[in-house]
């Protein structure tokens, strides 16, 4: 099982993709978020994933630069459909309001010829919270991460080897989900800054993490090892290095700050490893 970071970008970032990306367990791919807009096809296309192989999309909530590329993958499905080029359909997951969502800005933007073909091919799956569903060869459970901003959905998912990967979104890992996010064997958290780039914390406003915060919370939690993603692009040839020195002030395991299109082994212990 594999995890390939389409993006790591958060809202305001240019240079990264905004956040996305693909678990793949064999020849099965489950897609979290999918960006703003109609860049998650080349960046799946990069990662040498075909987008008609993605069945599975779990899109955690509503703000644009997580949820609007799902359009794209929406309409590249439909319009296949027509030409006759794609079998089988899609499965979209999220909470109540994502869907809704999702279903209003289609049936606003699709024209009538997909509308047709939109219940035969797309499965729009409303999860509830702590709501257990097989998913591209695993268990993945979905919960609230009570975030102040939105309604917005994390998940924790089995994996083959034994333990889970567990994500809050965009969102820091608050106390009211610990029971999902303690002793996760890889955590992925939101890193939005360095403690040291002060403008950028006070903008946050506390709706957002920093490095050293999203290591200290892995800490807390007993995590194997920690993915952080949803962060600035301001610096990003030595983001790596940065982010990586900074967390391991405050966590001692395996710190992963991955590039777009990097890769990250999900398998045991002693074979996790990075590719690009």
């Amino acid at each position: 099982m594999d995890l390939i970071m389409l993006g790591t970008g958060n809202a305001e970032a240019i240079d990264a993709y905004n956040s996305s990306y693909v678990i793949q367990n064999g020849c099965e791919y489950f897609l979290v978020d999918t960006g703003g807009g109609n860049g998650i096809l080349r960046q799946l296309r990069d990662a040498g994933i075909p987008w008609q192989e993605v069945r599975h999309i779990f899109v955690t909530h509503r703000h644009i630069d997580h949820s609007l590329g799902v359009l794209w993958l929406l309409r590249a499905v439909l319009m296949a459909a027509r030409e006759g080029s794609h079998e089988g359909g899609v499965t979209v997951y999220g909470h109540g309001e994502i869907i809704g969502v999702i279903r209003t800005l289609v049936s606003l933007l699709f024209s009538p010829e997909h509308l047709e073909r939109l219940d035969g091919l797309v499965d729009f799956r409303e999860v509830q919270d702590g709501e257990t569903v097989e998913v591209a060869g695993t268990s993945v459970t979905f919960f609230d991460v009570h975030a102040p901003k939105v309604l917005q959905f994390g998940y924790s998912m089995e994996l083959p080897e034994g333990g889970r990967l567990v994500s809050c979104g965009d969102e820091p890992a608050r106390l009211e989900v610990e029971a999902y996010t303690r002793d996760a064997r890889f955590l992925m958290h939101e890193a939005y800054c360095l403690e040291e780039e002060t403008a950028l914390k006070e903008y946050m406003n506390g709706r957002h993490s920093t490095v050293q915060e999203a290591a200290a919370k892995a800490e807390e939690l007993g995590a194997g090892n920690l993915i952080l993603h949803h962060t600035q692009d301001n610096c990003l040839r030595e983001r790596k290095q940065l982010y990586t020195q900074a967390a391991r002030q405050h966590f001692d395991g395996p710190v992963f700050v991955p590039d777009d299109l990097e890769r990250i082994s999900l398998n045991s212990e002693e074979e996790t490893q990075t590719t690009w």
